[in-house]
């Protein structure tokens, strides 16, 4: 267990660092849509809409989480820059900004369980080698 939470947040942590900007100058971390892990992995055309699908799902989910991060982070922000300290207030406020990355963290997680799930045991455990050697390449 802890072997595959240590695999998915090293997935994470790529999926964050890594793909190739879109015209748009958008970060884009649709790795089963670039040919080198299609054929890899050999993705079907079956999981890579499950994944695009999967991705879609979760990443407007993620941006509406990032947004009430960024919210309670200001409040708690404005809240220690005022004259009157409210200390109950203060940590209320820092209880939500935690809740709020935790939502965040959980999204994540399901999102790397949902890759899982779509390409089987083996598969992942190549995906994650192949992150491993590219993050050791760039270093």
């Amino acid at each position: 267990m802890r072997k595959c939470i240590i695999a998915l947040a090293a997935m994470g942590l790529f999926l964050l660092t890594t793909g190739a900007s879109g015209a748009n100058g958008r970060h884009d971390s649709r790795w089963w849509n670039t040919p080198t892990y299609m054929e890899a992995l050999t993705l079907t055309d079956g999981e890579i809409q499950q994944l695009n699908q999967v991705y879609e799902t979760s990443s407007l989910e993620m941006i509406e989480l990032k947004g009430q991060v960024e919210a309670a982070r200001l409040k708690l922000e404005f809240m220690l820059e005022k004259e009157d300290l409210d200390e109950s207030a203060i940590e209320a406020q820092y209880n939500r900004l935690e809740a709020s990355r935790a939502a965040l963290g959980k999204e994540r997680f399901e999102f790397y369980v949902h890759v899982r799930k779509i390409i089987g045991p083996q598969r992942f455990s190549q995906l994650m080698e192949i992150f491993k050697d590219r993050r050791s390449k760039r270093k």
